[in-house]
């Protein structure tokens, strides 16, 4: 048929429309998108960037893009990173084993005359009963003097006992414990008080475990029936000193004055002392105290040992609470396990590589430590992206998705999204440092599709909780779509 010119214009009138609409950003064409720009637009957000990437993992299909390519601070996104690495790279089995050596003749009295050895390889989830387990078993072996030292030896990771550009204002705080290949208790003691018999006396304050050379400095005062209780601790830095101030009502009743956890100085030593202790209620004299080194002696026997809970488990208490002593214990062993050093560069080395396999670009990440603390990590949303359908394609890929919390259910997102579709349906790995909140993981539509996100979010001014509630929005939002091309998105 021949073309009229009006019919011909008509034409390319219209293909000028579809160019037109073509061109148009994703954002301003789909309700979906739209309706994440609008709460996006949240003035609390104002100053700050945020990046998002949404994806189905039914067909790849992108649902929303926001600065997928800007370089973010992930804070405990982070931990995304390592897990993944260290659940694809050392298998959902893996352990870790903690001995006791005897470097020494052992005589027909029960008597060891040398040193022992605790041999830490980075457990971070070793604690007094797994110790108390380890010297009962010697017990039961003969063992009933100690005529050496009693060493730990944390040889198997480097002395860096933070993470690159952790802040020295939070080495007080359970988030922030030391790190060694010898830890016990997440390297934390537990302080708990009690006010005086009368107002104006000195509280009464105590640490557990016992068994290890920590300091208090109780300047805290018991206060007046029905006065305010307000504690405040301190560890000084470098030393094993813990300073108590404020005031602690005479009638306070104990959940007014939880325990508080503060970290120690020296996991190693504190380990090994908290151990010998543990050795002398069991019978089992120790005459020449404790020491750290490394055992050289080849043939060594073992005495003990404590097995960690395998990776799959470990995950779990990772990422379920974000505990970040495990990350980087994770971190540093990957740089052993793969034959480099067990440090932090070396098992950042190992995941980069990694992350080449699975396509990922080494522009699009910057790590400097293996739980997100730092303020000098930085990836892209795509990348984060890239690893989340990575690991969902992944053969122990559940494994990973089962340790994040639960909105509404368990972990970070206890609280966060109860009543709402994203209920018992979202996965995702919350993270906050000052300035910086994120959420990324998996969720299921209304319609049954599989999306993982990613919401990555900078230089804000406003409180965590209101960076949350639009992040929070968002992964509702997503719950409740049906279709991010047209009508229905809406929950």
């Amino acid at each position: 048929m021949k073309l009229t010119p009006t019919i011909r214009n008509l034409r390319t009138v219209l293909l000028l429309c579809i160019a037109l609409i073509a061109s148009i950003p994703l954002s301003a064409r789909t309700t979906l998108a739209t309706q994440i720009d609008s709460l996006l637009a949240d003035p609390a957000l104002k100053g700050g960037f945020q990046g998002v990437i949404v994806r189905s993992l039914k067909d790849n299909a992108v649902w929303y893009e926001r600065n997928p390519d800007m370089l973010f601070l992930p804070a405990s996104n982070q931990k995304l990173v390592t897990s993944s690495a260290a659940l694809a790279l050392l298998g959902p089995d893996w352990r870790y084993t903690t001995r006791v050596y005897r470097s020494g003749p052992i005589d027909g009295a029960g008597t060891i005359r040398g040193a022992v050895y605790l041999v830490g390889v980075g457990d971070p989830t070793l604690t007094t009963d797994d110790l108390r387990a380890m010297a009962v078993a010697m017990k039961e072996r003969g063992v009933k003097r100690i005529f050496g030292k009693v060493i730990g030896d944390d040889t198997r990771f480097d002395k860096e006992r933070y993470g690159n550009s952790w802040s020295w204002d939070d080495m007080t705080w359970y988030y922030s414990a030391q790190i060694s290949a010898l830890n016990l208790n997440e390297n934390l003691v537990t302080v708990s008080t009690e006010p005086g018999a009368t107002e104006n006396s000195p509280i009464r304050a105590k640490i557990t475990p016992p068994g290890y050379d920590v300091q208090i400095s109780c300047n805290a005062t018991t206060g007046a029936k029905g006065s305010d209780t307000a504690l405040v601790y301190a560890r000084d830095l470098g030393i094993n000193r813990i300073t108590v101030n404020g005031t602690l009502a005479i009638e306070a009743k104990p959940d007014a004055h939880k325990p508080e956890q503060v970290t120690v100085e020296n996991p190693t030593r504190y380990t090994v002392a908290v151990f010998t202790r543990i050795l002398r209620d069991q019978g089992i004299a120790v005459t020449n105290g404790v020491g750290e080194g490394e055992l050289t002696d080849k043939v060594a026997e073992v005495l003990a040992e404590h097995k960690s809970e395998p990776m799959r488990v470990l995950l779990n208490k990772l990422n379920k609470p974000s505990d970040n002593l495990i990350a980087e214990c994770l971190l540093k062993s990957l740089g052993v396990e793969k034959g480099r050093a067990g440090t932090a560069s070396a098992g950042i080395e190992v995941v980069t590589d990694w992350l080449k396999t699975i396509g990922v670009d080494a522009a699009g990440i910057s790590m400097a430590d293996g739980s997100g603390l730092s303020r000098v990590n930085y990836v892209t949303p795509r990348t984060l992206a890239a690893i989340l359908k990575a690991m969902h394609a992944h053969p122990n890929g559940k494994l990973l998705e089962d340790s994040l919390p639960i909105a509404g259910v368990d972990g970070t997102l206890k609280n966060r999204m109860k009543g709402t579709p994203a209920e018992g349906n979202c996965r995702g790995k919350s993270g906050y440092v000052s300035g910086v909140s994120s959420l990324s993981g998996y969720v299921t539509t209304k319609a049954d599709e599989p999306l993982l996100f990613t919401i990555l979010m900078n230089n804000h001014l406003c409180r965590n909780r209101e960076a949350t509630r639009v992040q929070d929005a968002i992964v509702v939002l997503l719950a409740g779509a049906t279709n991010p091309f047209g009508a229905g998105a809406t929950p």
